[in-house]
């Protein structure tokens, strides 16, 4: 069984999602990235459509064209959609043995690249590998089976964070529809793992889509926070109406709602929702996930991401007046 650990909920720094929010891939790009407080980026295994899926291209990429401070939750979430296409029980959780090892198998790449980055840069800077409980019907034994496996290959310095997705709900259509939260806890919980090594990752918009409302994100802090594991926190809104973001409770990834105009007035995420989320979760990691509509020219990409840097910035100082 793993034992919990108490967060230590140091200031963390603030990771951007790169697939969600691409600007041009470049040395210059994540400088002004920088300049706004970016500490980092949440970025595809896959490495995104222009660079080779092979872990030391992605790592020596890395490092290249980010500042050398910065550190890196990678996501599976890029590989996972387009396989499950292919193979509708590709997962960790999959109950078919071939699909869950293929799961496997992928992220393991990811782990290479936080091995292959670490060398090339001389210290670990992949802190976090997100992994989701895909797939729908998949099984918690399953899982369990694969997060031991992953967990003995994790380098020193990096995280395996189960990324709660939305559940399956009955009568309602699922955006992705893996496990729900407290099986996933309790699937980490029987792992035998080193303290510290798997955790929890939280997206507050894809919390709420499960729960077709505001309430989900904060009922989901509190368990994560009660479970005694690392917890990571992402800003990603959802929203409820039909809007040029798609069908209401798409997972479109729509930035927080404020008095900036580069932010969408349709967004569900709003300072107090934020605040009250961060206060909850009391994140050892933070994220903000964001896309755009219409207009994807550099200025427009930078006006999302310094607003949404600083909704992100004004709701952790909340939550820590909160807590």
């Amino acid at each position: 069984m793993t034992t919990p650990t108490a967060p230590h909920h140091a200031e963390p720094g603030l990771l951007l999602g790169s697939y969600a929010l691409p600007g041009h891939d470049s040395q210059e790009w994540y400088e002004q990235l920088e300049a706004l407080g970016v500490t980092g980026l949440e970025f595809p295994t896959d490495g995104g459509p222009d660079l080779l899926t092979d872990a030391r291209t992605i790592a020596t990429h890395l490092d290249r064209v980010t500042p050398a401070s910065w550190v890196f939750a990678l996501t599976m979430i890029p590989v996972t959609m387009p396989a499950l296409k292919r193979d509708d029980r590709y997962g960790l959780a999959s109950p078919l043995e071939s699909s869950r090892e293929r799961a496997i198998a992928d992220v393991g790449l990811a782990l290479q690249v936080a091995r292959e980055l670490a060398d090339i840069s001389g210290k670990p800077r992949v802190v976090a590998v997100e992994v989701p409980s895909a797939p729908g019907q998949g099984e918690a034994a399953a899982l369990t089976a694969s997060l031991a496996t992953l967990a003995a290959d994790t380098p020193e310095g990096t995280m395996i964070l189960l990324e709660h997705c939305d559940a399956a709900v009955p009568h309602q259509r699922a955006a992705k529809g893996f496990l729900d939260l407290p099986t996933e806890i309790a699937a980490i919980a029987a792992v035998d793992a080193a303290p510290g090594t798997l955790g929890l990752c939280l997206n507050w918009g894809r919390s709420a889509i499960e729960g077709r409302s505001v309430c989900t994100p904060l009922e989901h802090a509190r368990l994560a926070t009660a479970s005694g594991l690392p917890v990571g926190a992402v800003l990603s809104g959802a929203t409820d109406t039909q809007s040029e973001w798609g069908a209401p409770w798409s997972d479109t990834h729509i930035p927080p709602r404020g008095d900036d105009p580069a932010l969408p007035r349709e967004s569900l995420l709003d300072l107090g929702s934020a605040t009250a989320f961060l206060a909850a979760a009391r994140p050892d990691l933070l994220a903000a996930k964001v896309a755009t509509r219409g207009a994807r020219d550099e200025a427009h990409l930078l006006a999302v991401a310094r607003a949404t840097v600083e909704f992100t910035r004004a709701a952790l100082a909340g939550s820590r007046e909160v807590g």
